[in-house]
């Protein structure tokens, strides 16, 4: 309440518009919980309530909302991961696997719990623990591009296997990144 009152007095117009005639205050508060438990900077306020404001009247949801806002906020996200390097490296996870979790997600934010086979989920949460204990003892951020249809469901799955674990949507990658591929996980289905 008090950063959406303190915003109020720099963008009034914004506010008044969104809260609570598009999104309730409660969306924006989860939205900014959504965005914090993946490590995003909120700074941004602006960005999130034109977000809310622009899509929120179609699905109030926050979770369906978090995808559009990951994408307003991708600059300030790749830049809180890499800084200003313009080389960056990452992990991606192979398309046949991808094609399984996108089948799981069908036209929600996320797949539903218990909707991936226990063994889909551990042998990627195996592949992600791996990738991230060596993308670390390498210095690099451990960042894991995928799929931005499959970034909500995968970033949860790969957050309980290593919490440090960055999981980015390819649309959230600068398009004028020199982007090279550390490692591409799940290349073999589970047993």
């Amino acid at each position: 309440q008090d950063l959406v009152d303190h915003f109020r007095e720099r963008f009034p117009k914004l506010v008044e518009d969104t809260v609570p005639k598009v999104v309730s205050l409660q969306v924006v508060q989860k939205l900014l919980q959504l965005l914090l438990e993946e490590g995003v900077p909120v700074r941004d306020f602006r960005s999130v309530l034109e977000v809310a404001a622009d899509l929120g009247g179609k699905d109030p949801q926050p979770q369906s909302l978090l995808a559009p806002l990951r994408y307003a906020l991708r600059r300030t996200i790749v830049q809180e991961v890499f800084g200003e390097s313009s080389s960056i490296r990452v992990a991606a996870v192979h398309p046949d696997f991808e094609r399984i979790i996108e089948q799981a997600v069908g036209t929600l934010a996320a797949a539903p719990e218990g909707s991936i086979e226990p063994g889909l989920v551990r042998f990627f949460e195996e592949e992600i623990a791996a990738v991230v204990d060596d993308m670390e003892g390498l210095g690099l951020p451990p960042v894991i591009v995928v799929s931005a249809r499959n970034r909500l469901t995968l970033s949860r799955i790969a957050r309980k296997a290593r919490p440090q674990a960055i999981v980015l949507g390819m649309n959230e990658m600068p398009t004028d990144a020199d982007l090279a591929f550390h490692r591409i996980v799940c290349s073999r289905q589970a047993a």
